[in-house]
């Protein structure tokens, strides 16, 4: 009896083993795989924005937030919209929009653009922002001052610059830059987007088998992203009649900017007072003001905004040369004037 019981216990201990073998799965890290989940674990510093516990519900507020410049309140009501001018989306894309991560130009960036069917604009993509380690970076000292100082190394309160300056709005209460933070985190990069190879795949998964830090691995996975989105100024120049020096203008590419950018916020008036169209009659009154010295040239608009004026609060915002640069204010020139003879 007790032979018979010993054997029915090796029995159904085998069988239980056998079960949980076939049901346990290897954990590896895969293109799905969320890249700060990597870099954490790997030994990354949680940064002061990190959310460890992701809600669905903020995740969908910190959208609306974004998309609309409202959502809904624990009451169920609408909240007062964040700004009367802008939403987010009118200056910042929310997808990848540069073929390489780690070397952001404007050129690829807009040819990428047209292929996407993606948006040229001032600001850069929201895409992967929770990856980045500053904001308002190098030049943007010189148009906010000493704003920019609490807001380089902390996402919050670029988030609210951004909100009280860009959009020319009200600051977020803390749920709702709890929100907008959530959503942030729901843009972060995949291992899939950074194009790793897969002796990289092996060498990090070597590392989470083997529970190691290692900051070689942290190092690597650096190389594949930019930590900055970088913001040099330009000037418009010297001589608005003859352009910039030794550049000489696509059309085909200035017909791209004129859609991906200058129609985005100017079609039927927008987001401006200024309307644009295809009409020859636009393009004349374009080329007519190029050499002016003020915000109705495409060159001094371009590289240096308009201002927000008592009564008129809406504003353009300038393009860094990061944004775009001067051969492609000269492509925009070149269309322009093409499309003013034709």
């Amino acid at each position: 009896m007790k032979k018979t019981g010993f054997i029915l216990f090796v029995l159904v201990s085998a069988i239980i083993f056998s079960f949980k073998t076939k049901n346990t799965k290897i954990i590896k890290w895969n293109n799905q795989t969320h890249l700060s989940d990597v870099l954490f674990t790997l030994g990354e510093p949680f940064p002061l924005h990190y959310i460890q516990h992701k809600n669905a519900e903020l995740v969908k507020k910190g959208k609306e937030i974004i998309f609309y410049g409202r959502t809904t309140n624990s009451r169920d009501k609408k909240t007062k919209r964040q700004s009367k001018y802008f939403v987010c989306t009118d200056c910042h894309n929310t997808k990848i929009e540069d073929p390489s991560l780690f070397f952001p130009e404007p050129e690829p960036r807009l040819v990428f653009a047209v292929k996407n069917n993606l948006s040229f604009l001032q600001g850069t993509t929201f895409k992967g922002i929770v990856n980045r380690e500053t904001w308002y970076n190098d030049d943007y000292y010189k148009k906010y001052g000493k704003a920019v100082e609490n807001s380089r190394d902390t996402l919050i309160n670029a988030i609210q610059l951004c909100a009280t300056e860009c959009s020319q709005g009200r600051e977020f209460e803390k749920w709702e830059i709890e929100a907008v933070l959530h959503y942030f985190w729901s843009l972060d990069y995949s291992l899939g987007e950074l194009g790793l190879n897969e002796k990289e795949y092996e060498l990090l998964n070597n590392a989470l088998k083997e529970k190691r830090k290692d900051a070689s691995l942290i190092k690597l996975l650096k190389s594949k992203y930019a930590q900055k989105s970088p913001a040099l100024f330009g000037d418009a120049p010297y001589d608005k009649k003859k352009g910039y020096e030794n550049i000489t203008g696509n059309a085909t590419h200035g017909a791209w900017i004129y859609e991906k950018s200058c129609m985005f916020c100017h079609d039927e008036k927008r987001l401006s007072n200024l309307n644009l169209d295809y009409e020859k009659v636009t393009f004349k009154l374009l080329t007519k003001n190029l050499a002016l010295h003020n915000e109705k040239s495409v060159y001094q608009a371009i590289r240096y905004g308009t201002k927000p004026v008592p009564g008129k609060r809406p504003y353009m915002p300038h393009y860094t040369i990061s944004r775009m640069s001067n051969q492609q204010i000269e492509d925009l020139v070149a269309f322009i004037k093409k499309q003013a003879e034709e």
